[in-house]
C-alpha cells in the first residue's frame, strides 16, 4: 500500500505505541545503522532520532508505572530498551534516555519478561553472539546480612593515643616537602667518547634523513660523527614494557630520531640496556649549549606515570677544532682572576687528544700553544670563510682574553673557557677555593648586542612581508583558477581572454614567493641562532660585571632570555619587552615607585613596528642593576 525512504539499512522493526499521544494508537518502530524511525500506520514519519552509537538489537515493553496489570498493558505506552555494539543497554521513556547500564557482551537480541516464582518482573533477557544467553535485572543486590550490634566495653585511651599519634605521623609524611624517591624507577647513564667516530658515509643518511645531508658537517669526504652510549637500568622486580625515551637536542646538534621505543626493560640485577646514539654536527647554526637532554617515560604496574631524566654533554670537540693562531681582534673582551693563570695547553687538553701529529706541529709551530688557541668552528659565513675564536692568557697575570671577528662566535669558546677555569680551581682547591671572575672592561657591548637584536627583527619582518605577498598570489591563482574552469564548462566557446597566460605567470610568482619564504626563514633560523649567542654573552658579562648570584643571573635570564624562539603567536622581542617591563615594575623600580600592582597587569603581546621601545628597557634594566639594584629581594 505505500513505502517509505529511512536513507540507510533497516536493523529490526517492532510495532508498538511508544511516541504517539493516543492510547490504541500504533507506532511502526525501526533501528537503522544510525537512527531510529517511529512511522504511522499510513506510512508518514512520526518521529526521527539520530543515535550515538551502533545499535545491534533493540525491544518494546509495557510502561511498569503506566500499567498495572496485563489488561492495561494492551495499547498503553511502551518503553524501548536499544543495545549497542560498545556493550551498553540504552533505556528510552517517552523518547528520553533515562538509564544507561553496562553489559560484559555485545547483545544481538533483547526482550524484556517475567520470571521466577515468586514472579520476577522486568528482568532483561540478551543474547550474544556466542549463544550466551543472559537474564539481568537494573538495581542492585539488597543486604543479606543484617547489621550486629556490637558489644559495648570500655574505651582503651592508651590505644587510642597510640593510634593518634600514629595517624598524625602519617599525615606529616603526606604533608611533607621532602621528596621521597620510588623504589622503583629508572636509572640512566652516559658514557661519551672522547675521539670522534670514523667519518660515516653519505649514503647513511639515506631513507628519509636527506634533509639532514645538507647541513651536516663533512669530513674527510664523509660526515663528522659522535655517537653516545645510554644505560639504561630498572631497579624494580620484574620488567616494565613501553618505555620511551625522547631527545632534547640543541639547534647545533642533529639525529635521526628523537623518540625511541623500548617494548621491554628488564629490572633486578638484569644487564642494563644499552642504547647507541649517533650525533652528527649542525653546519648551519653555531652551538649555544653542548647538552642534550634525555627523557625516558614509562608506567607503573600501578599504572602511574613516570620519567626519568640525564643529560648527555657533548665534547667541545663535537663543535669546533684547533688551529693555528689568528688575530682577529674585531671583537674582544678580558676576563681576570684572583688566580695564577692556568696553561691553556692543559685547560684544553681534550682538544689536543684529538689532532693528529701533523696539526699539533701546526698549533704549536709558533711555541705559545700554552698561551694562545684559536679555535675554528664548522659553520662558515655567507662567503664561506669559517667563524673563529682566539683565547689568549696573560703571562704574568691570571688574565684571559678573547676575540673573534663575529661576535656571537665568542659565546661558546667563552662559557668553556669559564666553566674549564672554575673545574680546575674546584678539583684543586674545593669548591671554596676563592676563585673569582670578574669582567673590567669599562663599558658592555650593548650597542653589538642591539645589532643582532635589529638583524633578528628585520628579518622577522621580511618572512611577514613574503607570506603576506605569497597569501594574495595564492589568492589571485585560486580565482583565475576558478574563473577558466566556468570559461571550460560553459557550452558556448569564449574566448579566454588571456587568462591561461596569466594564469602560468601567477604559478610562477607564486613558486618565486614560495621559495623566497624558504629563504627567509632559513635566514630568520640563523640570525635568531646569533641573537641567542649575543643573548647568552651579554647575560655572562653582567652577571661577572656586577657579581650576580646564580639565582640572580636566572631570574634575569628568564626575562631577557637566551632561547630565541618565534611563531606566529608571539616573537622574542614581545617576550623580552615584557619580561623588562615585568622587572622595571616589581624588583627593579624606583624606591619611590610603587610597582606592587603594576606586576598583575595583563598585557596583550603583539609585534612592535620597530626596537626602540625594547632596546630602551634592556638599558633601563642594566642601568638599575649598575647601580646597586637587586634582581632577589630577601623576604
Amino acid at each position: 500500500d505505500w513505502a517509505v525512504c529511512i536513507g540507510e539499512h533497516a536493523l529490526d522493526i517492532k510495532v508498538g505505541n511508544f511516541c504517539s499521544e493516543r492510547a490504541g494508537q500504533v507506532d511502526i518502530l525501526v533501528v537503522g545503522t544510525h537512527c531510529l524511525f517511529a512511522i504511522s500506520e499510513g506510512g508518514s514519519i512520526r518521529m526521527q532520532k539520530k543515535l550515538d552509537y551502533e545499535p545491534s538489537s533493540f525491544c518494546l515493553y509495557p510502561n511498569p508505572k503506566a500499567v498495572r496489570n496485563a489488561e492495561e498493558a494492551k495499547g498503553a505506552q511502551e518503553n524501548m530498551i536499544i543495545s549497542s555494539f560498545d556493550s551498553t543497554l540504552n533505556v528510552f521513556r517517552e523518547q528520553k534516555l533515562i538509564w544507561s547500564a553496562k553489559l560484559h557482551t555485545t547483545p544481538i537480541a533483547t526482550f524484556v519478561a517475567d520470571f521466577g516464582d515468586p514472579l520476577r518482573r522486568g528482568m532483561i533477557v540478551t543474547l550474544n553472539d556466542t549463544g550466551s544467553l543472559n537474564v539481568s535485572y537494573l538495581g542492585t543486590d539488597p543486604a543479606t546480612e543484617s547489621a550486629v550490634v556490637p558489644e559495648s566495653k570500655e574505651i582503651n585511651y592508651d590505644d587510642v593515643d597510640e593510634e593518634h599519634r600514629r595517624l598524625l605521623g602519617i599525615i606529616r609524611a603526606s604533608q611533607s616537602d621532602t621528596r621521597i624517591e620510588p623504589r622503583e624507577k629508572i636509572i640512566m647513564r652516559t658514557q661519551v667518547p672522547k675521539r670522534l667516530d670514523e667519518p660515516g658515509p653519505l649514503h647513511e643518511l639515506d631513507g628519509g634523513f636527506e634533509h639532514m645531508l645538507e647541513n651536516a658537517v663533512r669530513q674527510d669526504d664523509g660526515l663528522l660523527r659522535l655517537t653516545a652510549k645510554l644505560f639504561l637500568s630498572y631497579t624494580g622486580n620484574g620488567s616494565i614494557n613501553n618505555v620511551t625515551v625522547t631527545l632534547n637536542l640543541p639547534t647545533s646538534v642533529m639525529t635521526k630520531t628523537t623518540t625511541i621505543h623500548l617494548p621491554t626493560l628488564k629490572g633486578g640485577s638484569a644487564t642494563p640496556t644499552i642504547l647507541d646514539i649517533t650525533f652528527y654536527a649542525n653546519a648551519a647554526v653555531l652551538p649555544t649549549e653542548a647538552g642534550v637532554g634525555v627523557t625516558a617515560m614509562f608506567f607503573s604496574k600501578n599504572g602511574e606515570p613516570r620519567t626519568a631524566q640525564a643529560e648527555i654533554r657533548l665534547p667541545m670537540f663535537f663543535f669546533c677544532r684547533l688551529m693555528p693562531p689568528t688575530k682577529e681582534p674585531t671583537f674582544k673582551f678580558k676576563l681576570d682572576t684572583n688566580k695564577q693563570p692556568i696553561m691553556l695547553a692543559g685547560l684544553f687538553e681534550d682538544m689536543m687528544n684529538v689532532l693528529t701529529e701533523e696539526e699539533v706541529a701546526d698549533v704549536q709551530a709558533s711555541g705559545t700553544a700554552n698561551y694562545v688557541l684559536t679555535f675554528r668552528y664548522w659553520v662558515t659565513d655567507p662567503n664561506g670563510v669559517p667563524y673563529n675564536a682566539t683565547v689568549l692568557l696573560s703571562k704574568n697575570a691570571g688574565r684571559y682574553r678573547v676575540q673573534s671577528h663575529h661576535m656571537p662566535s665568542l659565546w661558546y669558546v667563552s662559557s668553556c673557557l669559564c666553566s674549564r677555569i672554575r673545574s680546575y680551581f674546584k678539583a684543586s682547591e674545593g669548591p671554596d677555593g676563592g676563585l673569582e671572575l670578574t669582567y673590567n672592561e669599562p663599558h658592555l657591548p650593548l650597542q653589538d648586542f642591539y645589532n643582532a637584536v635589529d638583524q633578528h627583527f628585520w628579518w622577522r619582518q621580511k618572512l611577514l612581508e613574503l607570506l603576506s605577498h605569497q597569501n594574495d598570489c595564492a589568492q589571485q591563482f585560486r580565482t583565475i583558477q576558478k574563473r577558466l574552469l566556468l570559461r571550460f564548462k560553459d557550452r558556448n566557446a569564449v574566448p579566454l581572454q588571456q587568462l591561461d597566460v596569466i594564469m602560468s605567470e601567477t604559478y610562477h610568482r607564486l613558486i618565486e614567493l614560495s621559495e623566497q619564504c624558504e629563504s627567509a626563514q632559513m635566514s630568520l633560523g640563523v640570525a635568531s641562532n646569533e641573537l641567542s649567542c649575543a643573548a647568552n654573552l651579554i647575560l655572562l658579562f653582567i652577571k661577572l660585571k656586577y657579581s650576580l648570584s646564580q639565582e640572580e643571573h636566572d631570574m634575569l635570564a628568564a626575562n631577557i632570555t637566551p632561547h630565541v624562539t618565534d611563531n606566529e603567536a608571539c616573537g622574542w622581542e614581545e617576550m623580552v619587552n615584557a619580561g623588562c617591563t615585568n622587572l622595571l615594575r616589581t624588583v627593579l623600580a624606583k624606591k619611590n615607585q610603587d610597582g606592587g600592582g603594576a606586576a598583575t597587569q595583563s598585557t596583550t603581546l603583539q609585534m612592535p613596528p620597530d626596537t626602540s621601545k625594547l632596546k630602551k628597557h634592556i638599558s633601563i634594566v642594566v642601568d638599575r642593576i649598575h647601580k646597586g639594584a637587586r634582581l632577589v629581594v630577601d623576604d
